[in-house]
């Protein structure tokens, strides 16, 4: 494989990778903290006055193209097309849950700062609280305009939220939250069979993806096992059931129900597995243990090369992806996997980390798209890596 190392195991113990893993985080958390949570975004073409602001942009055919383009391209032109940074509250979120793991002085001070924005950011018009992206985005199947609230969106700023209630007991990140459950019950539309239900990805759609749906009903559940309130309960129950109904033979799920959603890829299934896991521990439940044990062996056996480099499908290993490194850090420790996780992080900060702190994008069979994304490769990092430093298994270095 040309521009990347094969794992070679260079640091072995777990106080040489303890002075790794927090170097990197030190570096990555200056860069983030440099820019204001700041940057531009994998799929933000369409934000660029050439296509907003004239008829170009009009067309789903040069939408869909300048941002597939762009996002491909390994050169940044986003200055020369006025394409400006901006702060996806995702990225306030995954910050968030990051300095409730790290817990130092300074950490106070930068949540402080991640709240406010997300709570300024909150999209107005719905039942309940929700964010989504600051930037419209087209697919094949459709097109959505900026800050249309989203599932995901709204389940990983609501899960940093009760992070920092978890963390200091603070009822107004407690409140939003249980708000943000109300957007989830009551503003996206419920698809799914007899065996469960499954949300929408928007309120302005029906399509039906996996990782969305459950990654909203983890968020339900762990608000419903604080208020105890059946509701959230039950009905995260019944959209983790669709999923898991929906799981293939040999572990894995597929993106979503449709022609669209056939392809299995690291990241998504990750969420799946990182929701599923979180579920049962907030209610208890045993019975997608099979289904659990299933997927986190289909994934470890199907997505890494060398046990350690991420693979971006469970059949192709191009393009190697920063943000597909970040969640198999963070779900590899949530199933247990500690050295699993040293593993990925430190193939990812010798091979993706630049020397100013941020990890570059992708990692593709001849080329390097070096370009920093702060919330798809590098908030995300943040937390796993704080994650990683504050485990058992590297703690016993210091002893």
């Amino acid at each position: 494989m040309s521009g990347i190392d094969r794992f070679d195991n260079r640091v072995s113990d777990r106080a040489a990778r303890r002075v790794l893993f927090n170097d990197s985080l030190a570096r990555l958390r200056g860069w983030l903290e440099a820019n204001h949570y700041a940057g531009i975004e994998p799929h933000d073409a369409i934000t660029s006055p050439i296509l907003s602001r004239t008829p170009l942009g009009r067309s789903p055919f040069l939408r869909l193209a300048a941002l597939q383009g762009l996002r491909r391209l390994p050169l940044n032109l986003r200055p020369l097309l006025g394409i400006r940074p901006d702060v996806n509250t995702v990225s306030l979120g995954w910050a968030l849950r990051g300095y409730a793991v790290i817990g130092d002085v300074e950490s106070e001070a930068r949540i402080g700062e991640c709240l406010e924005g997300i709570y300024s950011a909150i999209i107005g018009g719905y039942s309940g609280a929700c964010w989504g992206y600051y930037f419209p985005w087209q697919t094949r199947a459709d097109y959505k305009p900026p800050y249309l609230p989203n599932i995901v969106s709204t389940a990983f700023v609501g899960q940093g939220l009760l992070d920092i209630h978890q963390k200091r007991g603070d009822e107004k990140s407690l409140r939003i939250a249980r708000s943000a459950c109300d957007f989830i019950l009551r503003d996206l539309h419920r698809g799914g069979d007899a065996g469960g239900l499954c949300f929408s990805y928007t309120p302005t759609d029906d399509h039906q993806v996996y990782n969305a749906s459950i990654l909203g009903a983890h968020l339900l559940a762990r608000v419903g096992a604080i208020t105890g309130e059946r509701e959230l309960i039950d009905t995260a129950r019944a959209a983790v059931a669709f999923v898991v109904d929906h799981q293939q033979e040999d572990g894995s799920w597929r993106y979503g129900v449709g022609d669209f959603y056939t392809f299995i890829d690291n990241f998504h299934t990750g969420y799946v597995l990182m929701s599923l896991r979180g579920h049962m521990e907030c209610t208890g439940e045993r019975e997608f243990d099979g289904p659990l044990r299933r997927g986190e062996d289909f994934y470890r056996r199907s997505f890494f090369l060398d046990g350690a480099i991420p693979k971006y499908y469970h059949n192709r290993l191009f393009p190697i992806d920063a943000h597909a490194a970040t969640q198999a850090i963070v779900t590899l420790l949530d199933c247990g996997d500690e050295e699993g996780a040293c593993r990925v992080a430190e193939w990812a900060i010798r091979n993706m980390q630049a020397r100013p702190g941020y990890f570059i994008y992708q990692i593709h069979r001849r080329y390097r798209n070096a370009i920093p994304y702060l919330r798809w490769s590098n908030a995300w990092m943040l937390y796993a890596l704080a994650r990683l430093a504050s485990t058992e298994y590297l703690r016993v270095a210091e002893n």
